[in-house]
């Protein structure tokens, strides 16, 4: 007697569990392949009545100043020595508020002085500076967001000094901007950013397309340190050459035994060649520094028991509705009825599945996500 299968689900499992149902003979001339089609069909399908919910952290950029010097197309301000480096403030907007004129932060010079996009800046004009792309205070850059449905909300702020923070009960509103890059919260105050106590993170809930990740070895662990911030990482240890597709989800257990509260998605397939070594390109950057051989472990499906079997029924019923449109005119060895009988239980299975999944949606939360364009 096989062993019982355990939730969740691998890839392989679904697609033996849809094969139980429609029998042998059907299991040959529906190939893994065929099959597969259907499968990411359906889990669109699921995932747009019952999506997968994120989290993504983002910051708010609200410092502001006064120019304490003219100095041709940089941005001098010696009062507040607020600017960063050139990876964290390159891109961000510098609006005069004085003049009403734009510059993009070009690079950076010192904690005084930004090299902008234009000579914009005279000594006792304000300034206020903005993330990326962003034309107030109020917004966010989400475009390493990537493949989101739609945005539920956003909570701000996140301090754990304040009551409630970070809960859904604090949750704005958002508009959604610039086909999907930018994100507008719906809050009357934000805090300055250029104080060093500030409340700069965002929490961005995001309503996601549910993962099933077709990989046969979901664990493998960093062939090399990664720090702070970084994006990219070198692994081994996976058991077999295979692809990482992108948007997959995966997670980082340190080396100390310390485990990363973040989820990681890829930016990018990779390639695991040899003996499953390969880089990964990922989003966010790494919230800590992380050692070679961390553990690396892919999340193989972000569905519920529930999805699970109403994706299996989905593609079961599928499969029988086409066996019987196909035979509809064959000479079968059970006679005339068996095509139109083949497509009636077919249908009648996918009615099923999709009044169930009709039934899990939560009509709440999709009453507050603003869908993506």
């Amino acid at each position: 007697m096989a062993a019982p299968y355990s939730n969740p689900f691998t890839y392989a499992q679904i697609l033996d569990k849809i094969d139980s149902i429609i029998g042998s003979t059907l299991a040959t001339t529906w190939t893994d392949a065929k099959k597969e089609d259907l499968v990411d069909t359906a889990l669109a399908e699921i995932s747009e009545a019952v999506p997968y919910v994120m989290v993504d952290t983002y910051q708010l950029e609200t410092r502001r100043g006064i120019a304490t010097s003219t100095s041709g197309s940089n941005l001098v301000d010696a009062t507040n020595s607020h600017f960063v480096s050139t990876a964290a403030d390159a891109g961000k907007i510098v609006y005069n508020t004085t003049d009403k004129t734009w510059a993009v932060i070009e690079s950076y010079t010192s904690a005084t002085t930004v090299v902008l996009s234009a000579a914009i800046m005279a000594v006792g004009e304000g300034y206020e500076i903005y993330n990326k792309g962003c034309w107030n205070n109020r917004q966010i850059n989400i475009e390493d967001s990537g493949d989101f449905l739609g945005v539920i909300g956003a909570v701000y702020p996140v301090s754990p000094n304040l009551m409630f923070s970070g809960a859904m009960d604090n949750m704005h509103n958002i508009k959604l901007l610039s086909q999907n890059k930018i994100a507008e919260i719906d809050t009357w105050y934000v805090d300055n950013t250029g104080n060093a106590t500030a409340d700069k993170d965002v929490h961005l809930y995001l309503a996601r397309q549910h993962k099933l990740n077709i990989m046969t070895d979901l664990a493998g662990a960093t062939s090399a340190a990664g720090a702070v911030g970084d994006k990219t990482i070198a692994v081994a240890s996976f058991a077999v050459s295979e692809t990482v597709f992108k948007n997959m989800l995966f997670t980082v257990a340190l080396i100390s035994g310390i485990s990363s509260r973040l989820t990681y998605r890829m930016t990018a397939d990779a390639a695991l060649t040899g003996t499953g070594t390969g880089t990964l390109l990922f989003w966010p950057g790494f919230e800590a520094v992380v050692d070679s051989g961390a553990v690396v472990t892919f999340i193989g499906s972000t569905l519920t028991p529930d999805l699970e079997r109403i994706l299996i029924d989905i593609v079961t019923g599928q499969i029988l509705m086409a066996e019987g449109i196909s035979t509809v005119n064959n000479s079968n060895k059970g006679g005339p009825t068996v095509g139109p009988t083949t497509f009636n239980i077919g249908r009648d299975i996918l009615k099923a599945a999709r009044q169930q999944l009709k039934a899990l949606i939560d009509v709440d939360l999709r009453s507050s996500m603003i869908w993506a364009r």
